[in-house]
C-alpha cells in the first residue's frame, strides 16, 4: 500500500538495524545469541512516524476495494 514508506522513513532519519545482530534480546531469562540475519528493521518514535504517514496523500495510495463477500480479481 505504501511502496515508498520505508525509504521515506530512512531518508528522514529513522534508524536502520539488523534486529538479530544490532539489538540485544533478553528472553526467558537469558540473553539470546546475536547473528547477522540480513533482515533490517526501521525504528522511529511514534510522533516521527505519524508526521511522515500523515504527510502521505490518500489519493496516492492504491488499495483494492473490498467488502463483505467481495471477490478480488
Amino acid at each position: 500500500m505504501f511502496p515508498n514508506l520505508v525509504n521515506e522513513l530512512i531518508e528522514d532519519g529513522s534508524v536502520v538495524a539488523d534486529f538479530t545482530n544490532d539489538l540485544e534480546w533478553f528472553h526467558f531469562g537469558q540473553w539470546k545469541k546475536r547473528f547477522e540475519s540480513g533482515i533490517r528493521g526501521v525504528q522511529q518514535t511514534r510522533p516521527f512516524f505519524e508526521s511522515i504517514s500523515l504527510s502521505m496523500q490518500p489519493d496516492t495510495v492504491h488499495s483494492p476495494a473490498n467488502g463483505y463477500r467481495t471477490q478480488l480479481h
